[in-house]
């Protein structure tokens, strides 16, 4: 006695014209053992380059946000007279920062002389330059930049100036400093007797 009854897809049920059959003519799908067990690891396969691809996508979005952000200032001394220094800050870092105290240090530290006190306490934000000027004491002059393109001068009446900013990032209480060095005249800088580890203010 002959069989009739058609085999049953086994993913969709159809009958299959061919009890034999090795793929289902109605979904397309394999009948025989190993080429279903090659697609089962097609699909394995592709969820898997799936999720890593979505790692890859949003791993870095996390660790920026979890990671620890600092900012990290740049100085450039602009021009220095004697009644105000101006300069460029620029927060290169990934968070904002606070300027603290600006001071003008003179040749071999000797002296330092508190400056810009009008901008204490700006906010510089990350990726964000300003240019600020530092107005003096009312009672000391500030030193003059050196004229780089001045052919005539005397070299042994140029001394090293500093500008120096404290500044601090947001919840941590650790001073952070920026020095910038640049030449100036001798004459322009203020001797005062026993000036050392002191600090001038207005």
């Amino acid at each position: 006695m002959t069989d009739n009854t058609n085999t049953l897809c086994k993913d969709c049920y159809t009958p299959l014209n061919d009890h034999k059959a090795t793929k289902c003519h109605e979904c397309g799908s394999w009948q025989t053992k190993h080429r279903r067990l090659l697609d089962l690891n097609t699909v394995i396969v592709s969820l898997i380059l799936s999720v890593i691809s979505l790692l890859i996508a949003t791993v870095p979005l996390i660790h920026d946000h979890v990671r620890d952000k600092k900012p990290e200032l740049n100085l450039n001394i602009l021009s220095a007279q004697s009644e105000k220094i101006s300069i460029m800050v620029g927060n290169t870092g990934d968070a904002p920062a606070s300027i603290k105290e600006v001071y003008i240090q003179f040749p071999d530290d000797e002296m330092r002389l508190a400056v810009g006190r009008n901008i204490w306490g700006q906010i510089i934000k990350q990726n964000d330059a300003v240019s600020l000027n530092l107005e003096g004491s009312k009672t000391l002059q500030l030193p003059v930049m050196v004229n780089k393109f001045q052919k005539a001068y005397d070299p042994t009446q140029i001394a090293q100036c500093k500008v120096s900013v404290i500044y601090k990032e947001f919840g941590n209480n650790v001073d952070q400093y920026k020095i910038q060095k640049f030449d100036c005249y001798k004459s322009s800088c203020p001797t005062v007797e026993g000036a050392k580890d002191t600090r001038y203010y207005d």
